[in-house]
């Protein structure tokens, strides 16, 4: 199962990954409604799920972008004004929270905005390799020096990855204790401003190599690895941008009148 969904996900062009995604960032940042936001975040999981990422996403969700969402519907499901109060209690004279039904609402509208950014941010990062990504924005003519830093970005958890293992073998070849999770974290909190300077240590090398080859250069770029691709995925990377352009017209009322 697990090979099936690699081979399918490899099918696609990385191309339309990247267009899918920014499509779906078009549609995450439109004041949707709470049904289309739901059918949209359930859209983005299942192509997740299509190609075996569900994993890693679920602990992207677990560490940041989960409880970054359930925080930004607490606190407008307390704080924002409305008028059908569930519940309220001063805990102090000054201050007054009451849960509100418009507070839920709008809670629910944003904290699902937050979910489905990140989703799809999220096809990008765990869809597209940095050689995928660096193939198609290549392909668009997009600036050199523009491409490097995009994908140096998504590469930059990866390395942090590399670095972190480094970093725990090392402490197990001089004896210290990392049996358990909590001793890995706080060895790995001691050094996290190191891990992160050799990242950009890292970045700040392979740049200054590839100026010394001619990054701006103009000519045709040769890749070791080329993509399949096929009629209808690049009908897709033309409809889908259509469809997103066609829900920002509707949404501004630019149609409004002609029917």
């Amino acid at each position: 199962m697990t090979e099936t969904r690699a081979r399918w996900r490899d099918s696609l062009h990385p191309r339309t990954w990247v267009v899918l995604s920014l499509c779906a960032l078009v549609l995450a940042l439109m004041p949707l409604s709470l049904a289309a936001r739901v059918v949209l975040l359930l859209a983005q999981l299942t192509l997740l799920v299509a190609a075996g990422r569900l994993r890693g996403f679920l602990l992207f969700v677990g560490v940041g972008l989960g409880p970054v969402a359930l925080m930004a519907f607490l606190v407008q499901a307390v704080s924002f004004s409305g008028q059908t109060v569930l519940a309220s209690w001063q805990p102090f004279a000054f201050m007054t929270f009451a849960v509100t039904v418009e507070g839920m609402t709008y809670g629910a509208h944003l904290a699902l905005q937050i979910l489905n950014f990140g989703t799809a941010c999220s096809l990008l990062t765990l869809l597209t390799t940095t050689a995928g990504l660096r193939y198609a924005l290549n392909s668009w003519k997009v600036p050199s020096r523009l491409v490097f830093l995009l994908v140096a970005s998504l590469n930059a958890p990866a390395q942090l990855i590399r670095y972190i293992r480094i970093e725990q073998e090392a402490a197990r070849a001089r004896g210290l204790d990392d049996s358990s999770w909590l001793a890995r974290l706080k060895g790995n909190l001691k050094i996290a401003s190191t891990l992160f300077t050799l990242i950009l240590l890292d970045h700040q090398v392979r740049g200054r190599a590839l100026d010394y080859r001619g990054i701006e250069l103009a000519g045709q770029r040769v890749f070791v690895r080329d993509y399949p691709d096929s009629g209808l995925q690049r009908v897709l990377r033309w409809a889908l941008p259509l469809c997103c352009l066609l829900v920002v017209l509707l949404h501004f009322g630019v149609f409004r009148g002609w029917f």
